[in-house]
């Protein structure tokens, strides 16, 4: 050519490249020319280190908003998966999050009620004034509780049920409050666990005292027949003996307790004859009976059926019957066992 002219495409880190003018014929690049192609190879080292940074801006955008969806999607399979009620309000009582489980008590989808307000919060166990109390706690910041642990009782499906409710403050790096958030879990289960429990608890308490006043009993009328009737006074000890050891049975079934807290609790039914049965109790607490001087009998058919049931407990509820007929009848009455 007849005039070449070059300019390099350099930025502060880097050369790109350059930029070539060239002429085959007159007259050679003026100092103007050069100057102007300074000015563009400027600008146009600019521009491409300005599209550059601008691709990998927006491949990192395109990353950090392709993982922050999966954390979002995480978050809500997790939410999704749980059987408890979740949801999280903002600062005015707002929806943000909410779980089926708990758009479910209020008979709507998660959907319609992100970005809603919570206008039924007897649905999560809150009275009117307690829930506008908590919305007064968030919005004055210098107020609010960490977390709050409470229990209560809500109508789901034509049926009473026991939920614990989990409170807790949802914070920023700085401390800034981002929601509230609450936790319903269903301990419906673990309530009725826990009476049946309780009233376990008093049916044995209330069979070993049974036993213990029957051993009382018969070792005072040994006592007394001890020099008039030895042999009956032999008996008595005998009958204080076998009472003594249905009570250490008893003491034994205490661990019906354990097992029906981990759902292992087997009833041992099986066929049995009642009356031999229904005898024994009788045997047992008869000598408690003569002390409060009322008769125990038994009328029942020598050949009674066999039935299929826990001869244990039967034996339980047999005592129990007769114990609180034993304290509502007077004395020279008398119980029949039919």
């Amino acid at each position: 050519p007849y005039a070449w002219l070059g300019m390099p495409l350099i930025t502060s880190q880097d050369t790109l490249g350059a930029v070539v003018l060239q002429r085959d014929t007159e007259p050679s690049f003026s100092r103007w020319q050069r100057e102007l192609l300074v000015t563009v190879a400027a600008q146009i080292s600019a521009a491409i280190q300005n599209a550059r940074r601008f691709g990998e801006a927006e491949r990192l955008y395109t990353l950090t908003d392709a993982a922050l969806a999966e954390r979002v999607q995480q978050l809500q399979a997790l939410l999704d998966a749980m059987q408890d009620g979740v949801l999280m309000v903002d600062r005015s009582g707002r929806i943000l999050l909410i779980n089926p489980v708990a758009a479910d008590m209020l008979a709507q989808t998660p959907l319609t009620l992100i970005n809603t307000p919570l206008t039924r919060p007897e649905t999560f166990g809150f009275s009117q004034e307690e829930w506008q109390a908590r919305i007064a706690q968030l919005q004055d910041q210098s107020h609010i509780p960490t977390s709050l642990t409470s229990r209560c009782t809500l109508q789901r499906q034509e049926k009473l049920c026991h939920f614990a409710r989990q409170e807790t403050a949802v914070l920023a790096k700085d401390g800034a409050l981002i929601g509230w958030l609450i936790l319903l879990r269903d301990i419906t289960q673990e309530t009725k666990l826990a009476e049946r429990r309780t009233d376990l608890t008093r049916m044995i308490v209330h069979d070993l005292r049974n036993p213990l006043t029957t051993i009382s009993s018969t070792i005072q009328l040994a006592l007394r027949q001890l020099a008039a009737s030895p042999d009956d006074a032999a008996s008595l000890l005998h009958h204080a003996r076998a009472t003594t050891a249905d009570m250490l049975d008893m003491v034994d079934s205490l661990m019906d307790i354990t097992r029906m807290e981990t759902g292992n609790m087997i009833v041992d039914a099986e066929a049995m004859h009642i009356r031999p049965l229904a005898e024994q109790v009788l045997t047992r607490l008869r000598p408690y009976a003569q002390q409060q001087q009322i008769t125990l009998q038994l009328q029942a058919p020598p050949q009674l059926p066999p039935v299929w049931a826990d001869a244990e407990l039967v034996r339980r509820i047999l005592i129990n019957l007769l114990d609180n007929a034993l304290k509502f009848t007077p004395k020279n009455g008398q119980i029949t066992v039919t």
